[in-house]
């Protein structure tokens, strides 16, 4: 019985140490790719917003082809630019800034 024993302690720490070399090598968790890279293909113009302004209509006024853009970015480029704002609630009269594309 000691025989078994001994085998089988010496087994479990083969399957540790092949173990902890495998996490230690490659990982054990699943990666999360990067999505979160800045685009800077833009400028920042600040503006007023006037009543009835929407941050795609100023976009818009300030972007001649609009048509090549897409929305979740110009949201998102919005929000880079004013970090502490909704830009589904921007306020009349105040000063926000606004990704011009090159």
């Amino acid at each position: 019985m000691s025989f078994f024993k001994r085998w089988s302690v010496y087994i479990l720490c083969l399957f540790l140490i092949a173990a902890v070399y495998t996490d230690l090598t490659q990982g054990s968790l699943p990666t999360i790719p990067n999505d979160n890279r800045i685009n800077l293909n833009y400028t920042a113009k600040q503006i007023k917003v006037q009543h009835s302004d929407t941050v795609l209509s100023v976009i818009e006024k300030i972007n001649s082809p609009i048509s090549q853009l897409n929305v979740e970015n110009v949201i998102t480029d919005f929000k880079l630019l004013n970090p502490d704002v909704d830009p589904f609630q921007i306020k009349i009269d105040q000063y926000y800034y606004f990704p011009v594309y090159e």
